[in-house]
C-alpha cells in the first residue's frame, strides 16, 4: 500500500498481476476510492474455496466466467462485469470477457517479459548436503 499512497482516493484504476493481487487488498483499494482489475492466483490462502471449483466452457457466473482457452486464468475485477467482447486473432475471430481484453492491453508486455524470463529459470540447488568425513587419528 505505500507504493499506492499518492494515487488513493484520487479515482485512479490499478492493473496488477496475480504476484500481489488479493481480494483483501482489492476491498482496501475500493474503500480508498482506487479500482483494481487484474489476474489471481486460486491457489492462495486468502482466496474463497469456492472460487477454486472448475467450470465448464461457456458456463456463467456473475463473479466469472469460462471462455475457450488454452489454461485457466482467473481474472479479479471492481471495475468489470461479465460483459465479453468479439475480438480479431490470427485463428480466427474470439470471444474474451472485456476484463481479459483490458487487462492484455495495459499489462501484455509485463507478462510477456515474466514469461520469456521463466524460461531461463535458475537451476534449484539440490537437497542433499554433502559433507567431508574427517578421521583424525588419536595416538
Amino acid at each position: 500500500m505505500p507504493l499506492t499512497k499518492p494515487l488513493l482516493g484520487k479515482g485512479y484504476c490499478l492493473t496488477m498481476d496475480n504476484f500481489c493481487n488479493t481480494p483483501h487488498l482489492a476491498d482496501l483499494l475500493i474503500q480508498n476510492k482506487t479500482d483494481v482489475y487484474g489476474t489471481l492466483l486460486l491457489r492462495r490462502k486468502e482466496v474463497p474455496k469456492e472460487l477454486a471449483n472448475k467450470i465448464h466452457v461457456g458456463e456463467r457466473e456473475s463473479h466469472r466466467n469460462a471462455m475457450e482457452r488454452q489454461k485457466d486464468v482467473c481474472m479479479i475485477s471492481t471495475v468489470h462485469n461479465i460483459e465479453t467482447q468479439e475480438v480479431a486473432t490470427k485463428s480466427g475471430p474470439k470471444i474474451k470477457p472485456k476484463a481479459v481484453i483490458d487487462y492484455n492491453h495495459t499489462m501484455g508486455g509485463v507478462d510477456r517479459v515474466d514469461q520469456h524470463l521463466a524460461d531461463y529459470a535458475l537451476p534449484r540447488k539440490r537437497g542433499k548436503k554433502y559433507y567431508k568425513k574427517n578421521i583424525l587419528p588419536f595416538a
